[in-house]
């Protein structure tokens, strides 16, 4: 197995079967900043030119990914607002590595995903969660919009008007209820990297080439809707994220994540 460190907070390892991309910030929220983003966009460009059969993404510590840190938004919203809908669209090149790889792209959730966490999950394609997955989308939290990606997935894998309702209902669904919400593929007590091939196999019920090959398909038909997609959210975003309401709702939730861990809305699907 070789490692290869992406900053602070992304590593990845790549054996034969599986190149493994651990999520592990220090302050244990494994959000974004303004110096990660790009350094786990490569992370999953290098992942994907691998000789490794498909790509997991997990995280260290009891959170997937919260997206966006608080100081993230608080530096985004100083920016110029051109300069704002630039980094947005930086930011999306997350998700784009994820759609654009030809291998499959594998997310296992055991700890908190919200926010751009639950974007960057949604991307994935196979989505695996633990007995402490807790997902919620958030973004209503903050009056923010899912800026990569989510509602688009959650009408594409669910039913259209899908992502409108879960960010209005504004979830957290918990273990095995991620898969009754069809937010997840299949539930899993423990996810051994050397099992995880195996597991999308049985979970998917195909070789992993006939759903790479499907993954070209979906690249075809639906790249440029996605396109237009992202285009739109992050013109949107970089208006409200400056908005009074969303300044005065970020820095309540900075507050408390200075104050201790961010904890998910209670309420459960």
């Amino acid at each position: 197995m070789t490692r290869q460190d992406f900053g602070t907070d992304i590593a990845l390892n790549i054996s034969a079967d599986v190149a493994e991309i651990v999520i592990a910030s220090p302050d244990g929220l494994n959000g974004y900043t303004t110096e990660n983003m790009a350094q786990f966009e490569q992370a999953i460009r290098t992942a994907s030119l691998s000789d490794a059969k498909l790509v997991a993404i997990r995280a260290e510590g009891k959170n997937f990914s919260i997206g966006a840190s608080a100081d993230l938004l608080v530096t985004l919203r100083e920016m110029p607002r051109d300069e704002r809908e630039r980094f947005i669209l930086e930011g999306q090149n997350i998700v784009r590595a994820i759609r654009e790889s030809r291998k499959i792209v594998v997310a296992y959730i055991n700890g908190f995903a919200a926010g751009g966490g639950f974007d960057l999950m949604l991307a994935c394609d196979v989505v695996l969660v633990g007995p402490k997955a807790k997902l919620n989308l958030f973004y209503s939290r903050l009056a923010l919009l899912p800026d990569h990606g989510a509602l688009f997935f959650l009408d594409q894998r669910i039913a259209q008007g899908a992502g409108s309702r879960e960010l209005a209902e504004n979830r957290t669904h918990r273990g095995e209820k991620c898969i009754e919400a069809q937010l997840a593929d299949a539930f899993v007590e423990e996810c051994p990297v050397s099992d995880w091939a195996e597991i999308v196999e049985e979970t998917k019920g195909l070789p992993l080439s006939s759903l790479a090959a499907l993954k070209v398909v979906w690249r075809a038909e639906y790249s440029d809707q996605f396109e237009r997609h992202l285009a739109g959210v992050a013109t949107a975003q970089s208006e409200i994220v400056a908005t009074p309401l969303v300044v005065e709702r970020v820095d309540r939730v900075r507050s408390l994540q200075m104050a201790r861990p961010l904890v998910p809305a209670e309420a459960d699907s």
